[in-house]
């Protein structure tokens, strides 16, 4: 399972998203955010969230996708778009580990 310290490694980072026969499309992971609704517990992972920015013009709606990074491997995660740069037309997506 991915941490937030080996998630934060590679923050600025390149990730691929994948979902059924479709081609990848690249995303930047932007940002990894701890999570804000409880401290850490010695025992329990931290929750941290990944916000990643996607190809503009180009949306990947909320479901179960495959990403992947040269360092962390193949991940399978829910990933939800939350909004757009009005700029560049890139997505952002939050990926959410509890």
């Amino acid at each position: 399972m991915l941490t937030y310290d080996a998630a934060k490694a590679v923050e600025g980072g390149s990730f691929t998203i994948k979902a059924g026969m479709g081609p990848a499309l690249p995303l930047t992971l932007v940002e990894v955010v701890a999570g804000r609704n409880r401290a850490p517990v010695p025992g329990l992972p931290q929750a941290f969230s990944l916000y990643l920015k996607g190809t503009p013009g180009i949306i990947c709606p909320q479901g179960t996708y495959v990403l992947e990074n040269p360092s962390l491997g193949r991940l399978e995660v829910f990933v939800v778009p939350v909004g757009d740069d009005a700029e560049t037309g890139e997505f952002l997506y939050q990926v959410s580990f509890n």
